[in-house]
């Protein structure tokens, strides 16, 4: 898998993005995973500002809570926990972490632990073009498989088949273009966020290039299939 990073600047959202490549026949496919985290302190802000709800968002899983450094600016150690957990837990292997250079210094040196490689990706429209438009182009042509939420319990639980909060982050996004036509996503005010996408775009650099591996481990396989099965029935 392939692993973004967006890192907030201090109090407000931060993202990270799990992006695993496999095959369906001959087509490359993209399962994507995307968990988000807040400041403690700052969520009845958030809600105010940008008009959405942060509380239902966690209490779904969503985002999590960030309760240390005063709860007042996310503590970049819950990023690296919850990646570890992930990696356990389905036994992935991270190729690369992706992250955004800006406000990294703190999150580096936590990721150092970790012994995964990294890249810084610089946020230009340069840097970001060809990840920002083969993504667009997997999604039209429905390469891109989101991870759904789970709702509800025993008997009744169900994965819903799109994440709200990624969902919001999309419909965040525009596109701007440099004098070379290069493009790179942005958007409109501040109290737009576009973090999950931005973490996306970030992992996305890498995981489009790879060339597709077939001795995938088969926990990822199950994972992906359990996926399948928890929205085909929530049909």
């Amino acid at each position: 898998c392939y692993v973004g990073v967006d890192l907030s600047s201090g109090g407000d959202l931060t993202s990270i993005a799990i992006i695993i490549p496999h095959m369906v026949g001959d087509v490359k496919k993209y399962f994507v995973h995307t968990h988000s985290f807040i400041p403690k302190s700052r969520v009845d802000e958030h809600i105010k500002t940008d008009k959405i709800p942060y509380d239902l968002w966690i209490e779904k899983g969503l985002v999590t809570v960030t309760e240390t450094l005063g709860g007042i600016k996310t503590d970049y150690k819950y990023i690296i926990k919850y990646l570890e957990e992930l990696v356990k837990e389905h036994d992935l292997k991270p190729q690369l972490i992706c992250y955004d250079p800006h406000n990294a210094s703190a999150f580096l040196s936590d990721l150092e632990a970790l012994g995964f490689d990294s890249v810084s990706v610089t946020q230009t429209a340069k840097e970001l073009n060809d990840a920002t438009v083969d993504f667009r182009l997997e999604i039209l042509a429905g390469n891109v498989e989101i991870e759904g939420v789970e709702v509800g319990k025993g008997e009744k639980k169900k994965v819903v088949p799109f994440d709200e909060l990624l969902t919001w982050s999309i419909a965040n996004a525009k596109t701007i273009s440099n004098n070379y036509g290069e493009i790179k996503i942005d958007k409109d005010i501040t109290t737009d966020r576009i973090d999950p996408i931005d973490a996306i775009i970030d992992a996305w650099k890498p995981a489009m290039k790879e060339e597709y591996k077939p001795d995938i481990n088969e926990s990822v396989n199950e994972w992906l299939e359990q996926y399948k099965k928890y929205v085909k029935g929530g049909e």
